[in-house]
């Protein structure tokens, strides 16, 4: 189901939805804690009931948040394995994450 603007999630209210894919949606929420602007990457309904989507999510969160580099996303929070939240515009990631979700799918244990 599609966060809608004023909803939150955890300590985070949406804003905006900033695009979607095979694996969620990103939105562009606020830090009501920190009060900094965030993106969150969150996992369908569908694939938050699959432990295969989970452990892919939280791989890529893994992933990225070992490297350290200004064109890459620093990772903020993982929630309960159904969304992962960095700072926003950061969309130059894309092949940190793609090697994250190269990993085999039988990793879920990590």
């Amino acid at each position: 189901m599609p966060l809608t603007p004023g909803a939150r999630l955890g300590a985070y209210e949406i804003a905006s939805s900033l695009g979607a894919g095979g694996m969620g949606e990103v939105y562009c929420a606020r830090d009501a804690k920190l009060g900094r602007d965030v993106a969150i990457k969150v996992l369908p309904d569908a694939l938050v009931a699959d432990p295969v989507s989970r452990a892919r999510l939280k791989r890529e969160a893994q992933a990225v948040a070992a490297l350290s580099h200004p064109n890459i996303l620093g990772i903020f929070d993982f929630g309960v394995a159904r969304y992962s939240v960095c700072r926003p515009g950061t969309a130059r990631r894309q092949d940190a994450v793609r090697a994250a979700e190269r990993e085999p799918a039988g990793r879920e244990g990590d």
